[in-house]
Formats: C-alpha cells, structure tokens, sequence
C-alpha cells in the first residue's frame, strides 16, 4: 500500500514538473557527452547520417513517380538537391570515421561546414520546395523537418568534442536510431488521402 502511495505521488510530480524533469534530462545528457564525449560523438552519428542518407534516397524514390507530371521542373530540382545532400551525409560520415582514427581540429572544422552546408539545402526546400500537389508538397515537408531536426540535433554535439573547460552549449537531444526510423516510417505509412500520392508512398522503401 505504502508502495502504491509513493508510486502516485512520483506520478503526480512528474505530472505537475514535466518540463523541469525534461531540462534534468537534457542536462544529465549534457554531463554523459562531457564524460566521454569523442566515443559518445561517433557513436551518435555513426548512427544517424547512414539513416539520413537512406531518408533523401527515401524522398528522391517518392518524388520519381511524378516525375512527369505539371511539377517535373520542380521535381527534377529537388532530385538533384535530394542527391547532393544524400552525397553530403554519405561523405560527412566517412570524415567521421576518419575523424575517428585520426582526430584533428581541421578535420572537424570541415565536418562542420558540411553539415552546415547540407542543413542550409534542406532549409532552403523547406521554404519553398516548388510542388504544387499539395499531399505530395505536404509528405516531402514532413520527411525534410524530420531530417532537418535529427541533423540539427547531430550538429549541435559536435562542439563539445574541442570545447575548452567550462564552456556552455546548448543541446539538442537527437532520436536514437530506432526512434528516427521509427518517425520516418510512420509519415509514409499515414495515408493522404490522395490515390496517387498514396500509392507513391507504400513503394517507398521503410527503414
């Protein structure tokens, strides 16, 4: 019973300082990243760029079907834009893996300009990706935002790795694998409504 009791209390105070726990959270992250943050780094983005990659492979696959319809000029631009940014994350893992062996401040330098380089693209198509059909415009904004917060998240634990002591950041707690192909598999499997985006969506390969 005592046990019972201290269970709905914990549950009543989660409830009431959810977003005070949150900052704990991030905060313990934080600390973890500063205990070992090179092996912590890798790992996190061996994780995530190879999923990203597969992610604009995922939304050149979605767009091909329209290829030859009214928005093929804008189609055919965000091909090649999904192509050069799936490219990026390919070449940005393997400096991390080189990073890996052979860590150096110009290596990591190059990193980051990458992957600002490769946000910047996809900030850009999410401003204005040039399609008209809205069920399809609608699911490429979807799988963007996704992979523009998970790279952004990525990006931001990058600076601890030859922060001075005592420096502060703020961090973006990024999916885990799992959860990062869990969200993208869930935006093609919820239907639009629209017979032939639809269908574009279920030959779409999941993660």
């Amino acid at each position: 019973m005592i046990d019972r009791i201290r269970s709905t209390r914990f549950m009543r105070f989660a409830a009431c300082h959810q977003s005070q726990l949150f900052l704990v959270a991030v905060a313990l992250f934080a600390f973890s990243l500063a205990a070992c943050s090179l092996p912590q780094w890798i790992a996190t983005a061996q994780s995530i760029l190879p999923i990203a990659a597969e992610m604009a492979a995922g939304i050149i696959a979605l767009i091909g079907a329209f290829a030859g319809g009214p928005d093929a000029g804008a189609i055919a631009t965000l091909n090649t834009v999904m192509t050069a940014v799936g490219k990026a994350l390919t070449d940005i893992q393997a400096m991390v893996e080189e990073y890996n062996s052979t860590p150096s401040t110009t290596l990591l330098g190059s990193i980051q300009a990458a992957i600002k380089a490769v946000t910047d693209q996809i900030s850009q198509l999410l401003t204005d990706t040039g399609i008209t059909n809205t069920a399809l415009q609608a699911k490429v904004v979807d799988i963007l935002q996704l992979l523009m917060n998970e790279v952004t998240a990525w990006a931001s634990l990058v600076p601890i790795i030859n922060a001075a002591a005592g420096s502060k950041f703020e961090l973006i707690v990024p999916l885990d694998a799992k959860g990062f192909k869990q969200a993208y598999n869930a935006i093609l499997a919820t239907p639009t409504g629209v017979a032939e985006v639809d269908e574009a969506l279920a030959k779409v390969k999941r993660l």
